[in-house]
C-alpha cells in the first residue's frame, strides 16, 4: 500500500504546537501569550480584547443596561453611580501625577516635574517635611536614598510602617497605577480603595488604586504608569490628555494601605467583573 507524503511544513507546524503551546500559524501570538500574566502586558490588555481572543468564553453575547443616577458634580464633570451598586464612575481627561517617585522634585527644579507643582516654601503640598507640616523644612534625600539631593516626594496614601524620611513610604507612580481624586470631593471612597480606568480612544484598561489627593474642583488624574498602561503620554510636565478616560471607583474596597500590584490587579478585576465588566462600560458610555 503506498504511503502518502506529508508536507514538511505541516510536520513542523504540528511539532511547534506540541512543544510550544503559544505558537500559531504565521508566527502570531496566542491570546494567552499576548495578554499574559506579566503586569505590564496585563495592563495593556482590556477585557474586551480578551473576549475577542477567547479568554472569557461564553460571555460575548452578554447584554447589560446602565441604570445610573448622578451622585455629584465637579466642575462640568458629572459623577454617576449605578443603581444597586456602591461603585461610582465618571469620564474626564488625565493629568499626570508623578508624586511619590524619588526623582520627581529637586531644589534646582531639575526633577521630572515642575517644582511649583509641589508647592513652595511655607506650603509644601507634595514634599515631606521634618515635622510633617507643610510650613516646615522639606526633606532632601541623603546618600542612602535612591536619588540623593532630590526632595522626598509624598502621596496621600503611605506605608505607616516606614519613616517619613524614607521615599519607600510613599506610592511610587512609576511602579503602581494609581488614581487621584480631588480633596474633599471623592464621595465614599477612601485612600487605598480599588479602581479601574479605561481609555475610550483605544480600549485599553488598567486596574488601579486610589492613592493621592488633588486640588478641589479638579478631577481626572493618574500616575505615570497608569498613563502608560492606557497609552497616554506619561510625561508629568507635558503629557496627559484632555478627555476620553473613564474612571470607576469602588468605595470601601481597600484597607487604607498601599498594596502590591498583584493585589490591586486581582481585587479590582474581581470588582470590575461583578459590576458587569466592559459590557457595563459600553452601556454607560454608549455615545
Amino acid at each position: 500500500m503506498p504511503v502518502k507524503r506529508v508536507h514538511v511544513s505541516l510536520i513542523v507546524f504540528l511539532l511547534c504546537c506540541c512543544f510550544y503551546p503559544g505558537y500559531t500559524l504565521g508566527g502570531e501570538k496566542s491570546a494567552q501569550e499576548e495578554c499574559g500574566t506579566d503586569y505590564r502586558t496585563e495592563l495593556y490588555c482590556s477585557r474586551e480584547v480578551k473576549e475577542i481572543r477567547g479568554l472569557y468564553p461564553g460571555q460575548q453575547n452578554l447584554h447589560v443596561t446602565c441604570e445610573k443616577e448622578e451622585l455629584f458634580k465637579i466642575g462640568t464633570t458629572k459623577v454617576w453611580r449605578l443603581s444597586g451598586h456602591k461603585a461610582f464612575f465618571f469620564e474626564a481627561g488625565m493629568a499626570i501625577d508623578a508624586d511619590g517617585a524619588p526623582d520627581t522634585y529637586h531644589p534646582d527644579d531639575i526633577g521630572r516635574d515642575h517644582l511649583a507643582n509641589a508647592g513652595h516654601h511655607g506650603n509644601w503640598r507634595a514634599i515631606a517635611t521634618h515635622n510633617g507640616r507643610p510650613d516646615s523644612t522639606p526633606i532632601i534625600q541623603g546618600t542612602d536614598g535612591p536619588n540623593p539631593g532630590y526632595y522626598v516626594s509624598v502621596t496621600a496614601l503611605f506605608d505607616k510602617t516606614k519613616a517619613r524620611v524614607d521615599p519607600r513610604r510613599y506610592v511610587n507612580p512609576n511602579e503602581i497605577p494609581y488614581v487621584v481624586l480631588p480633596l474633599g470631593e471623592h464621595g465614599d471612597a477612601r485612600l487605598g480603595d480599588f479602581c479601574v480606568a479605561v481609555n475610550r480612544k483605544n480600549g485599553r484598561l488598567s486596574h488601579a488604586i486610589f492613592a493621592d489627593l488633588g486640588p478641589a474642583g479638579q478631577i481626572g488624574e493618574g500616575s505615570t504608569i497608569l498613563a502608560e498602561a492606557l497609552g497616554i503620554n506619561s510625561d508629568p510636565k507635558y503629557g496627559g490628555t484632555s478627555d476620553g478616560v473613564i474612571y470607576i471607583v469602588f468605595p470601601n474596597s481597600g484597607n487604607g494601605n498601599p498594596r502590591p500590584l498583584a493585589d490591586i490587579n486581582a481585587a479590582s478585576e474581581r470588582l470590575f467583573e461583578a459590576l458587569g465588566g466592559m459590557e457595563r462600560v459600553k452601556a454607560c458610555f454608549s455615545d
